[in-house]
């Protein structure tokens, strides 16, 4: 399974979040549980050396795992993310919206 950005994080053609296309509930659980933690553990593996932030990234989401039971409680606390974190770079937003999940 890979993980598509634009199931969970869907934008309108303004690029603005579709909160009507959203994933919420069970279905956004398992995006996250089975396509998007697989995916960053997965940077472990596509980093070109184990000093880059992808390999530390890998490594941290070998380790952890979703702790949100309710995806309508997860759907609340991503969207309580700042519009900031459009400005951060794809492994840092990660790392963050991990730390958070």
């Amino acid at each position: 399974m890979s993980f598509d950005k634009k199931q969970a994080a869907p934008k309108k053609e303004d690029g603005s979040f579709d909160h009507d296309v959203a994933l919420i509930g069970d279905d956004l659980i398992e995006c996250v549980n089975d396509k998007f933690f697989p995916y960053l553990k997965g940077f472990k593996q596509r980093a070109t050396s184990s000093d880059t932030i992808e390999y530390k990234i890998g490594e941290i989401f070998g380790e952890i795992k979703n702790k949100f039971q309710s995806g309508y409680s997860l759907r609340d606390a991503l969207d309580t993310l700042p519009s900031s974190s459009a400005k951060l770079s794809k492994p840092a937003l990660c790392l963050r919206i991990g730390l958070l999940v």
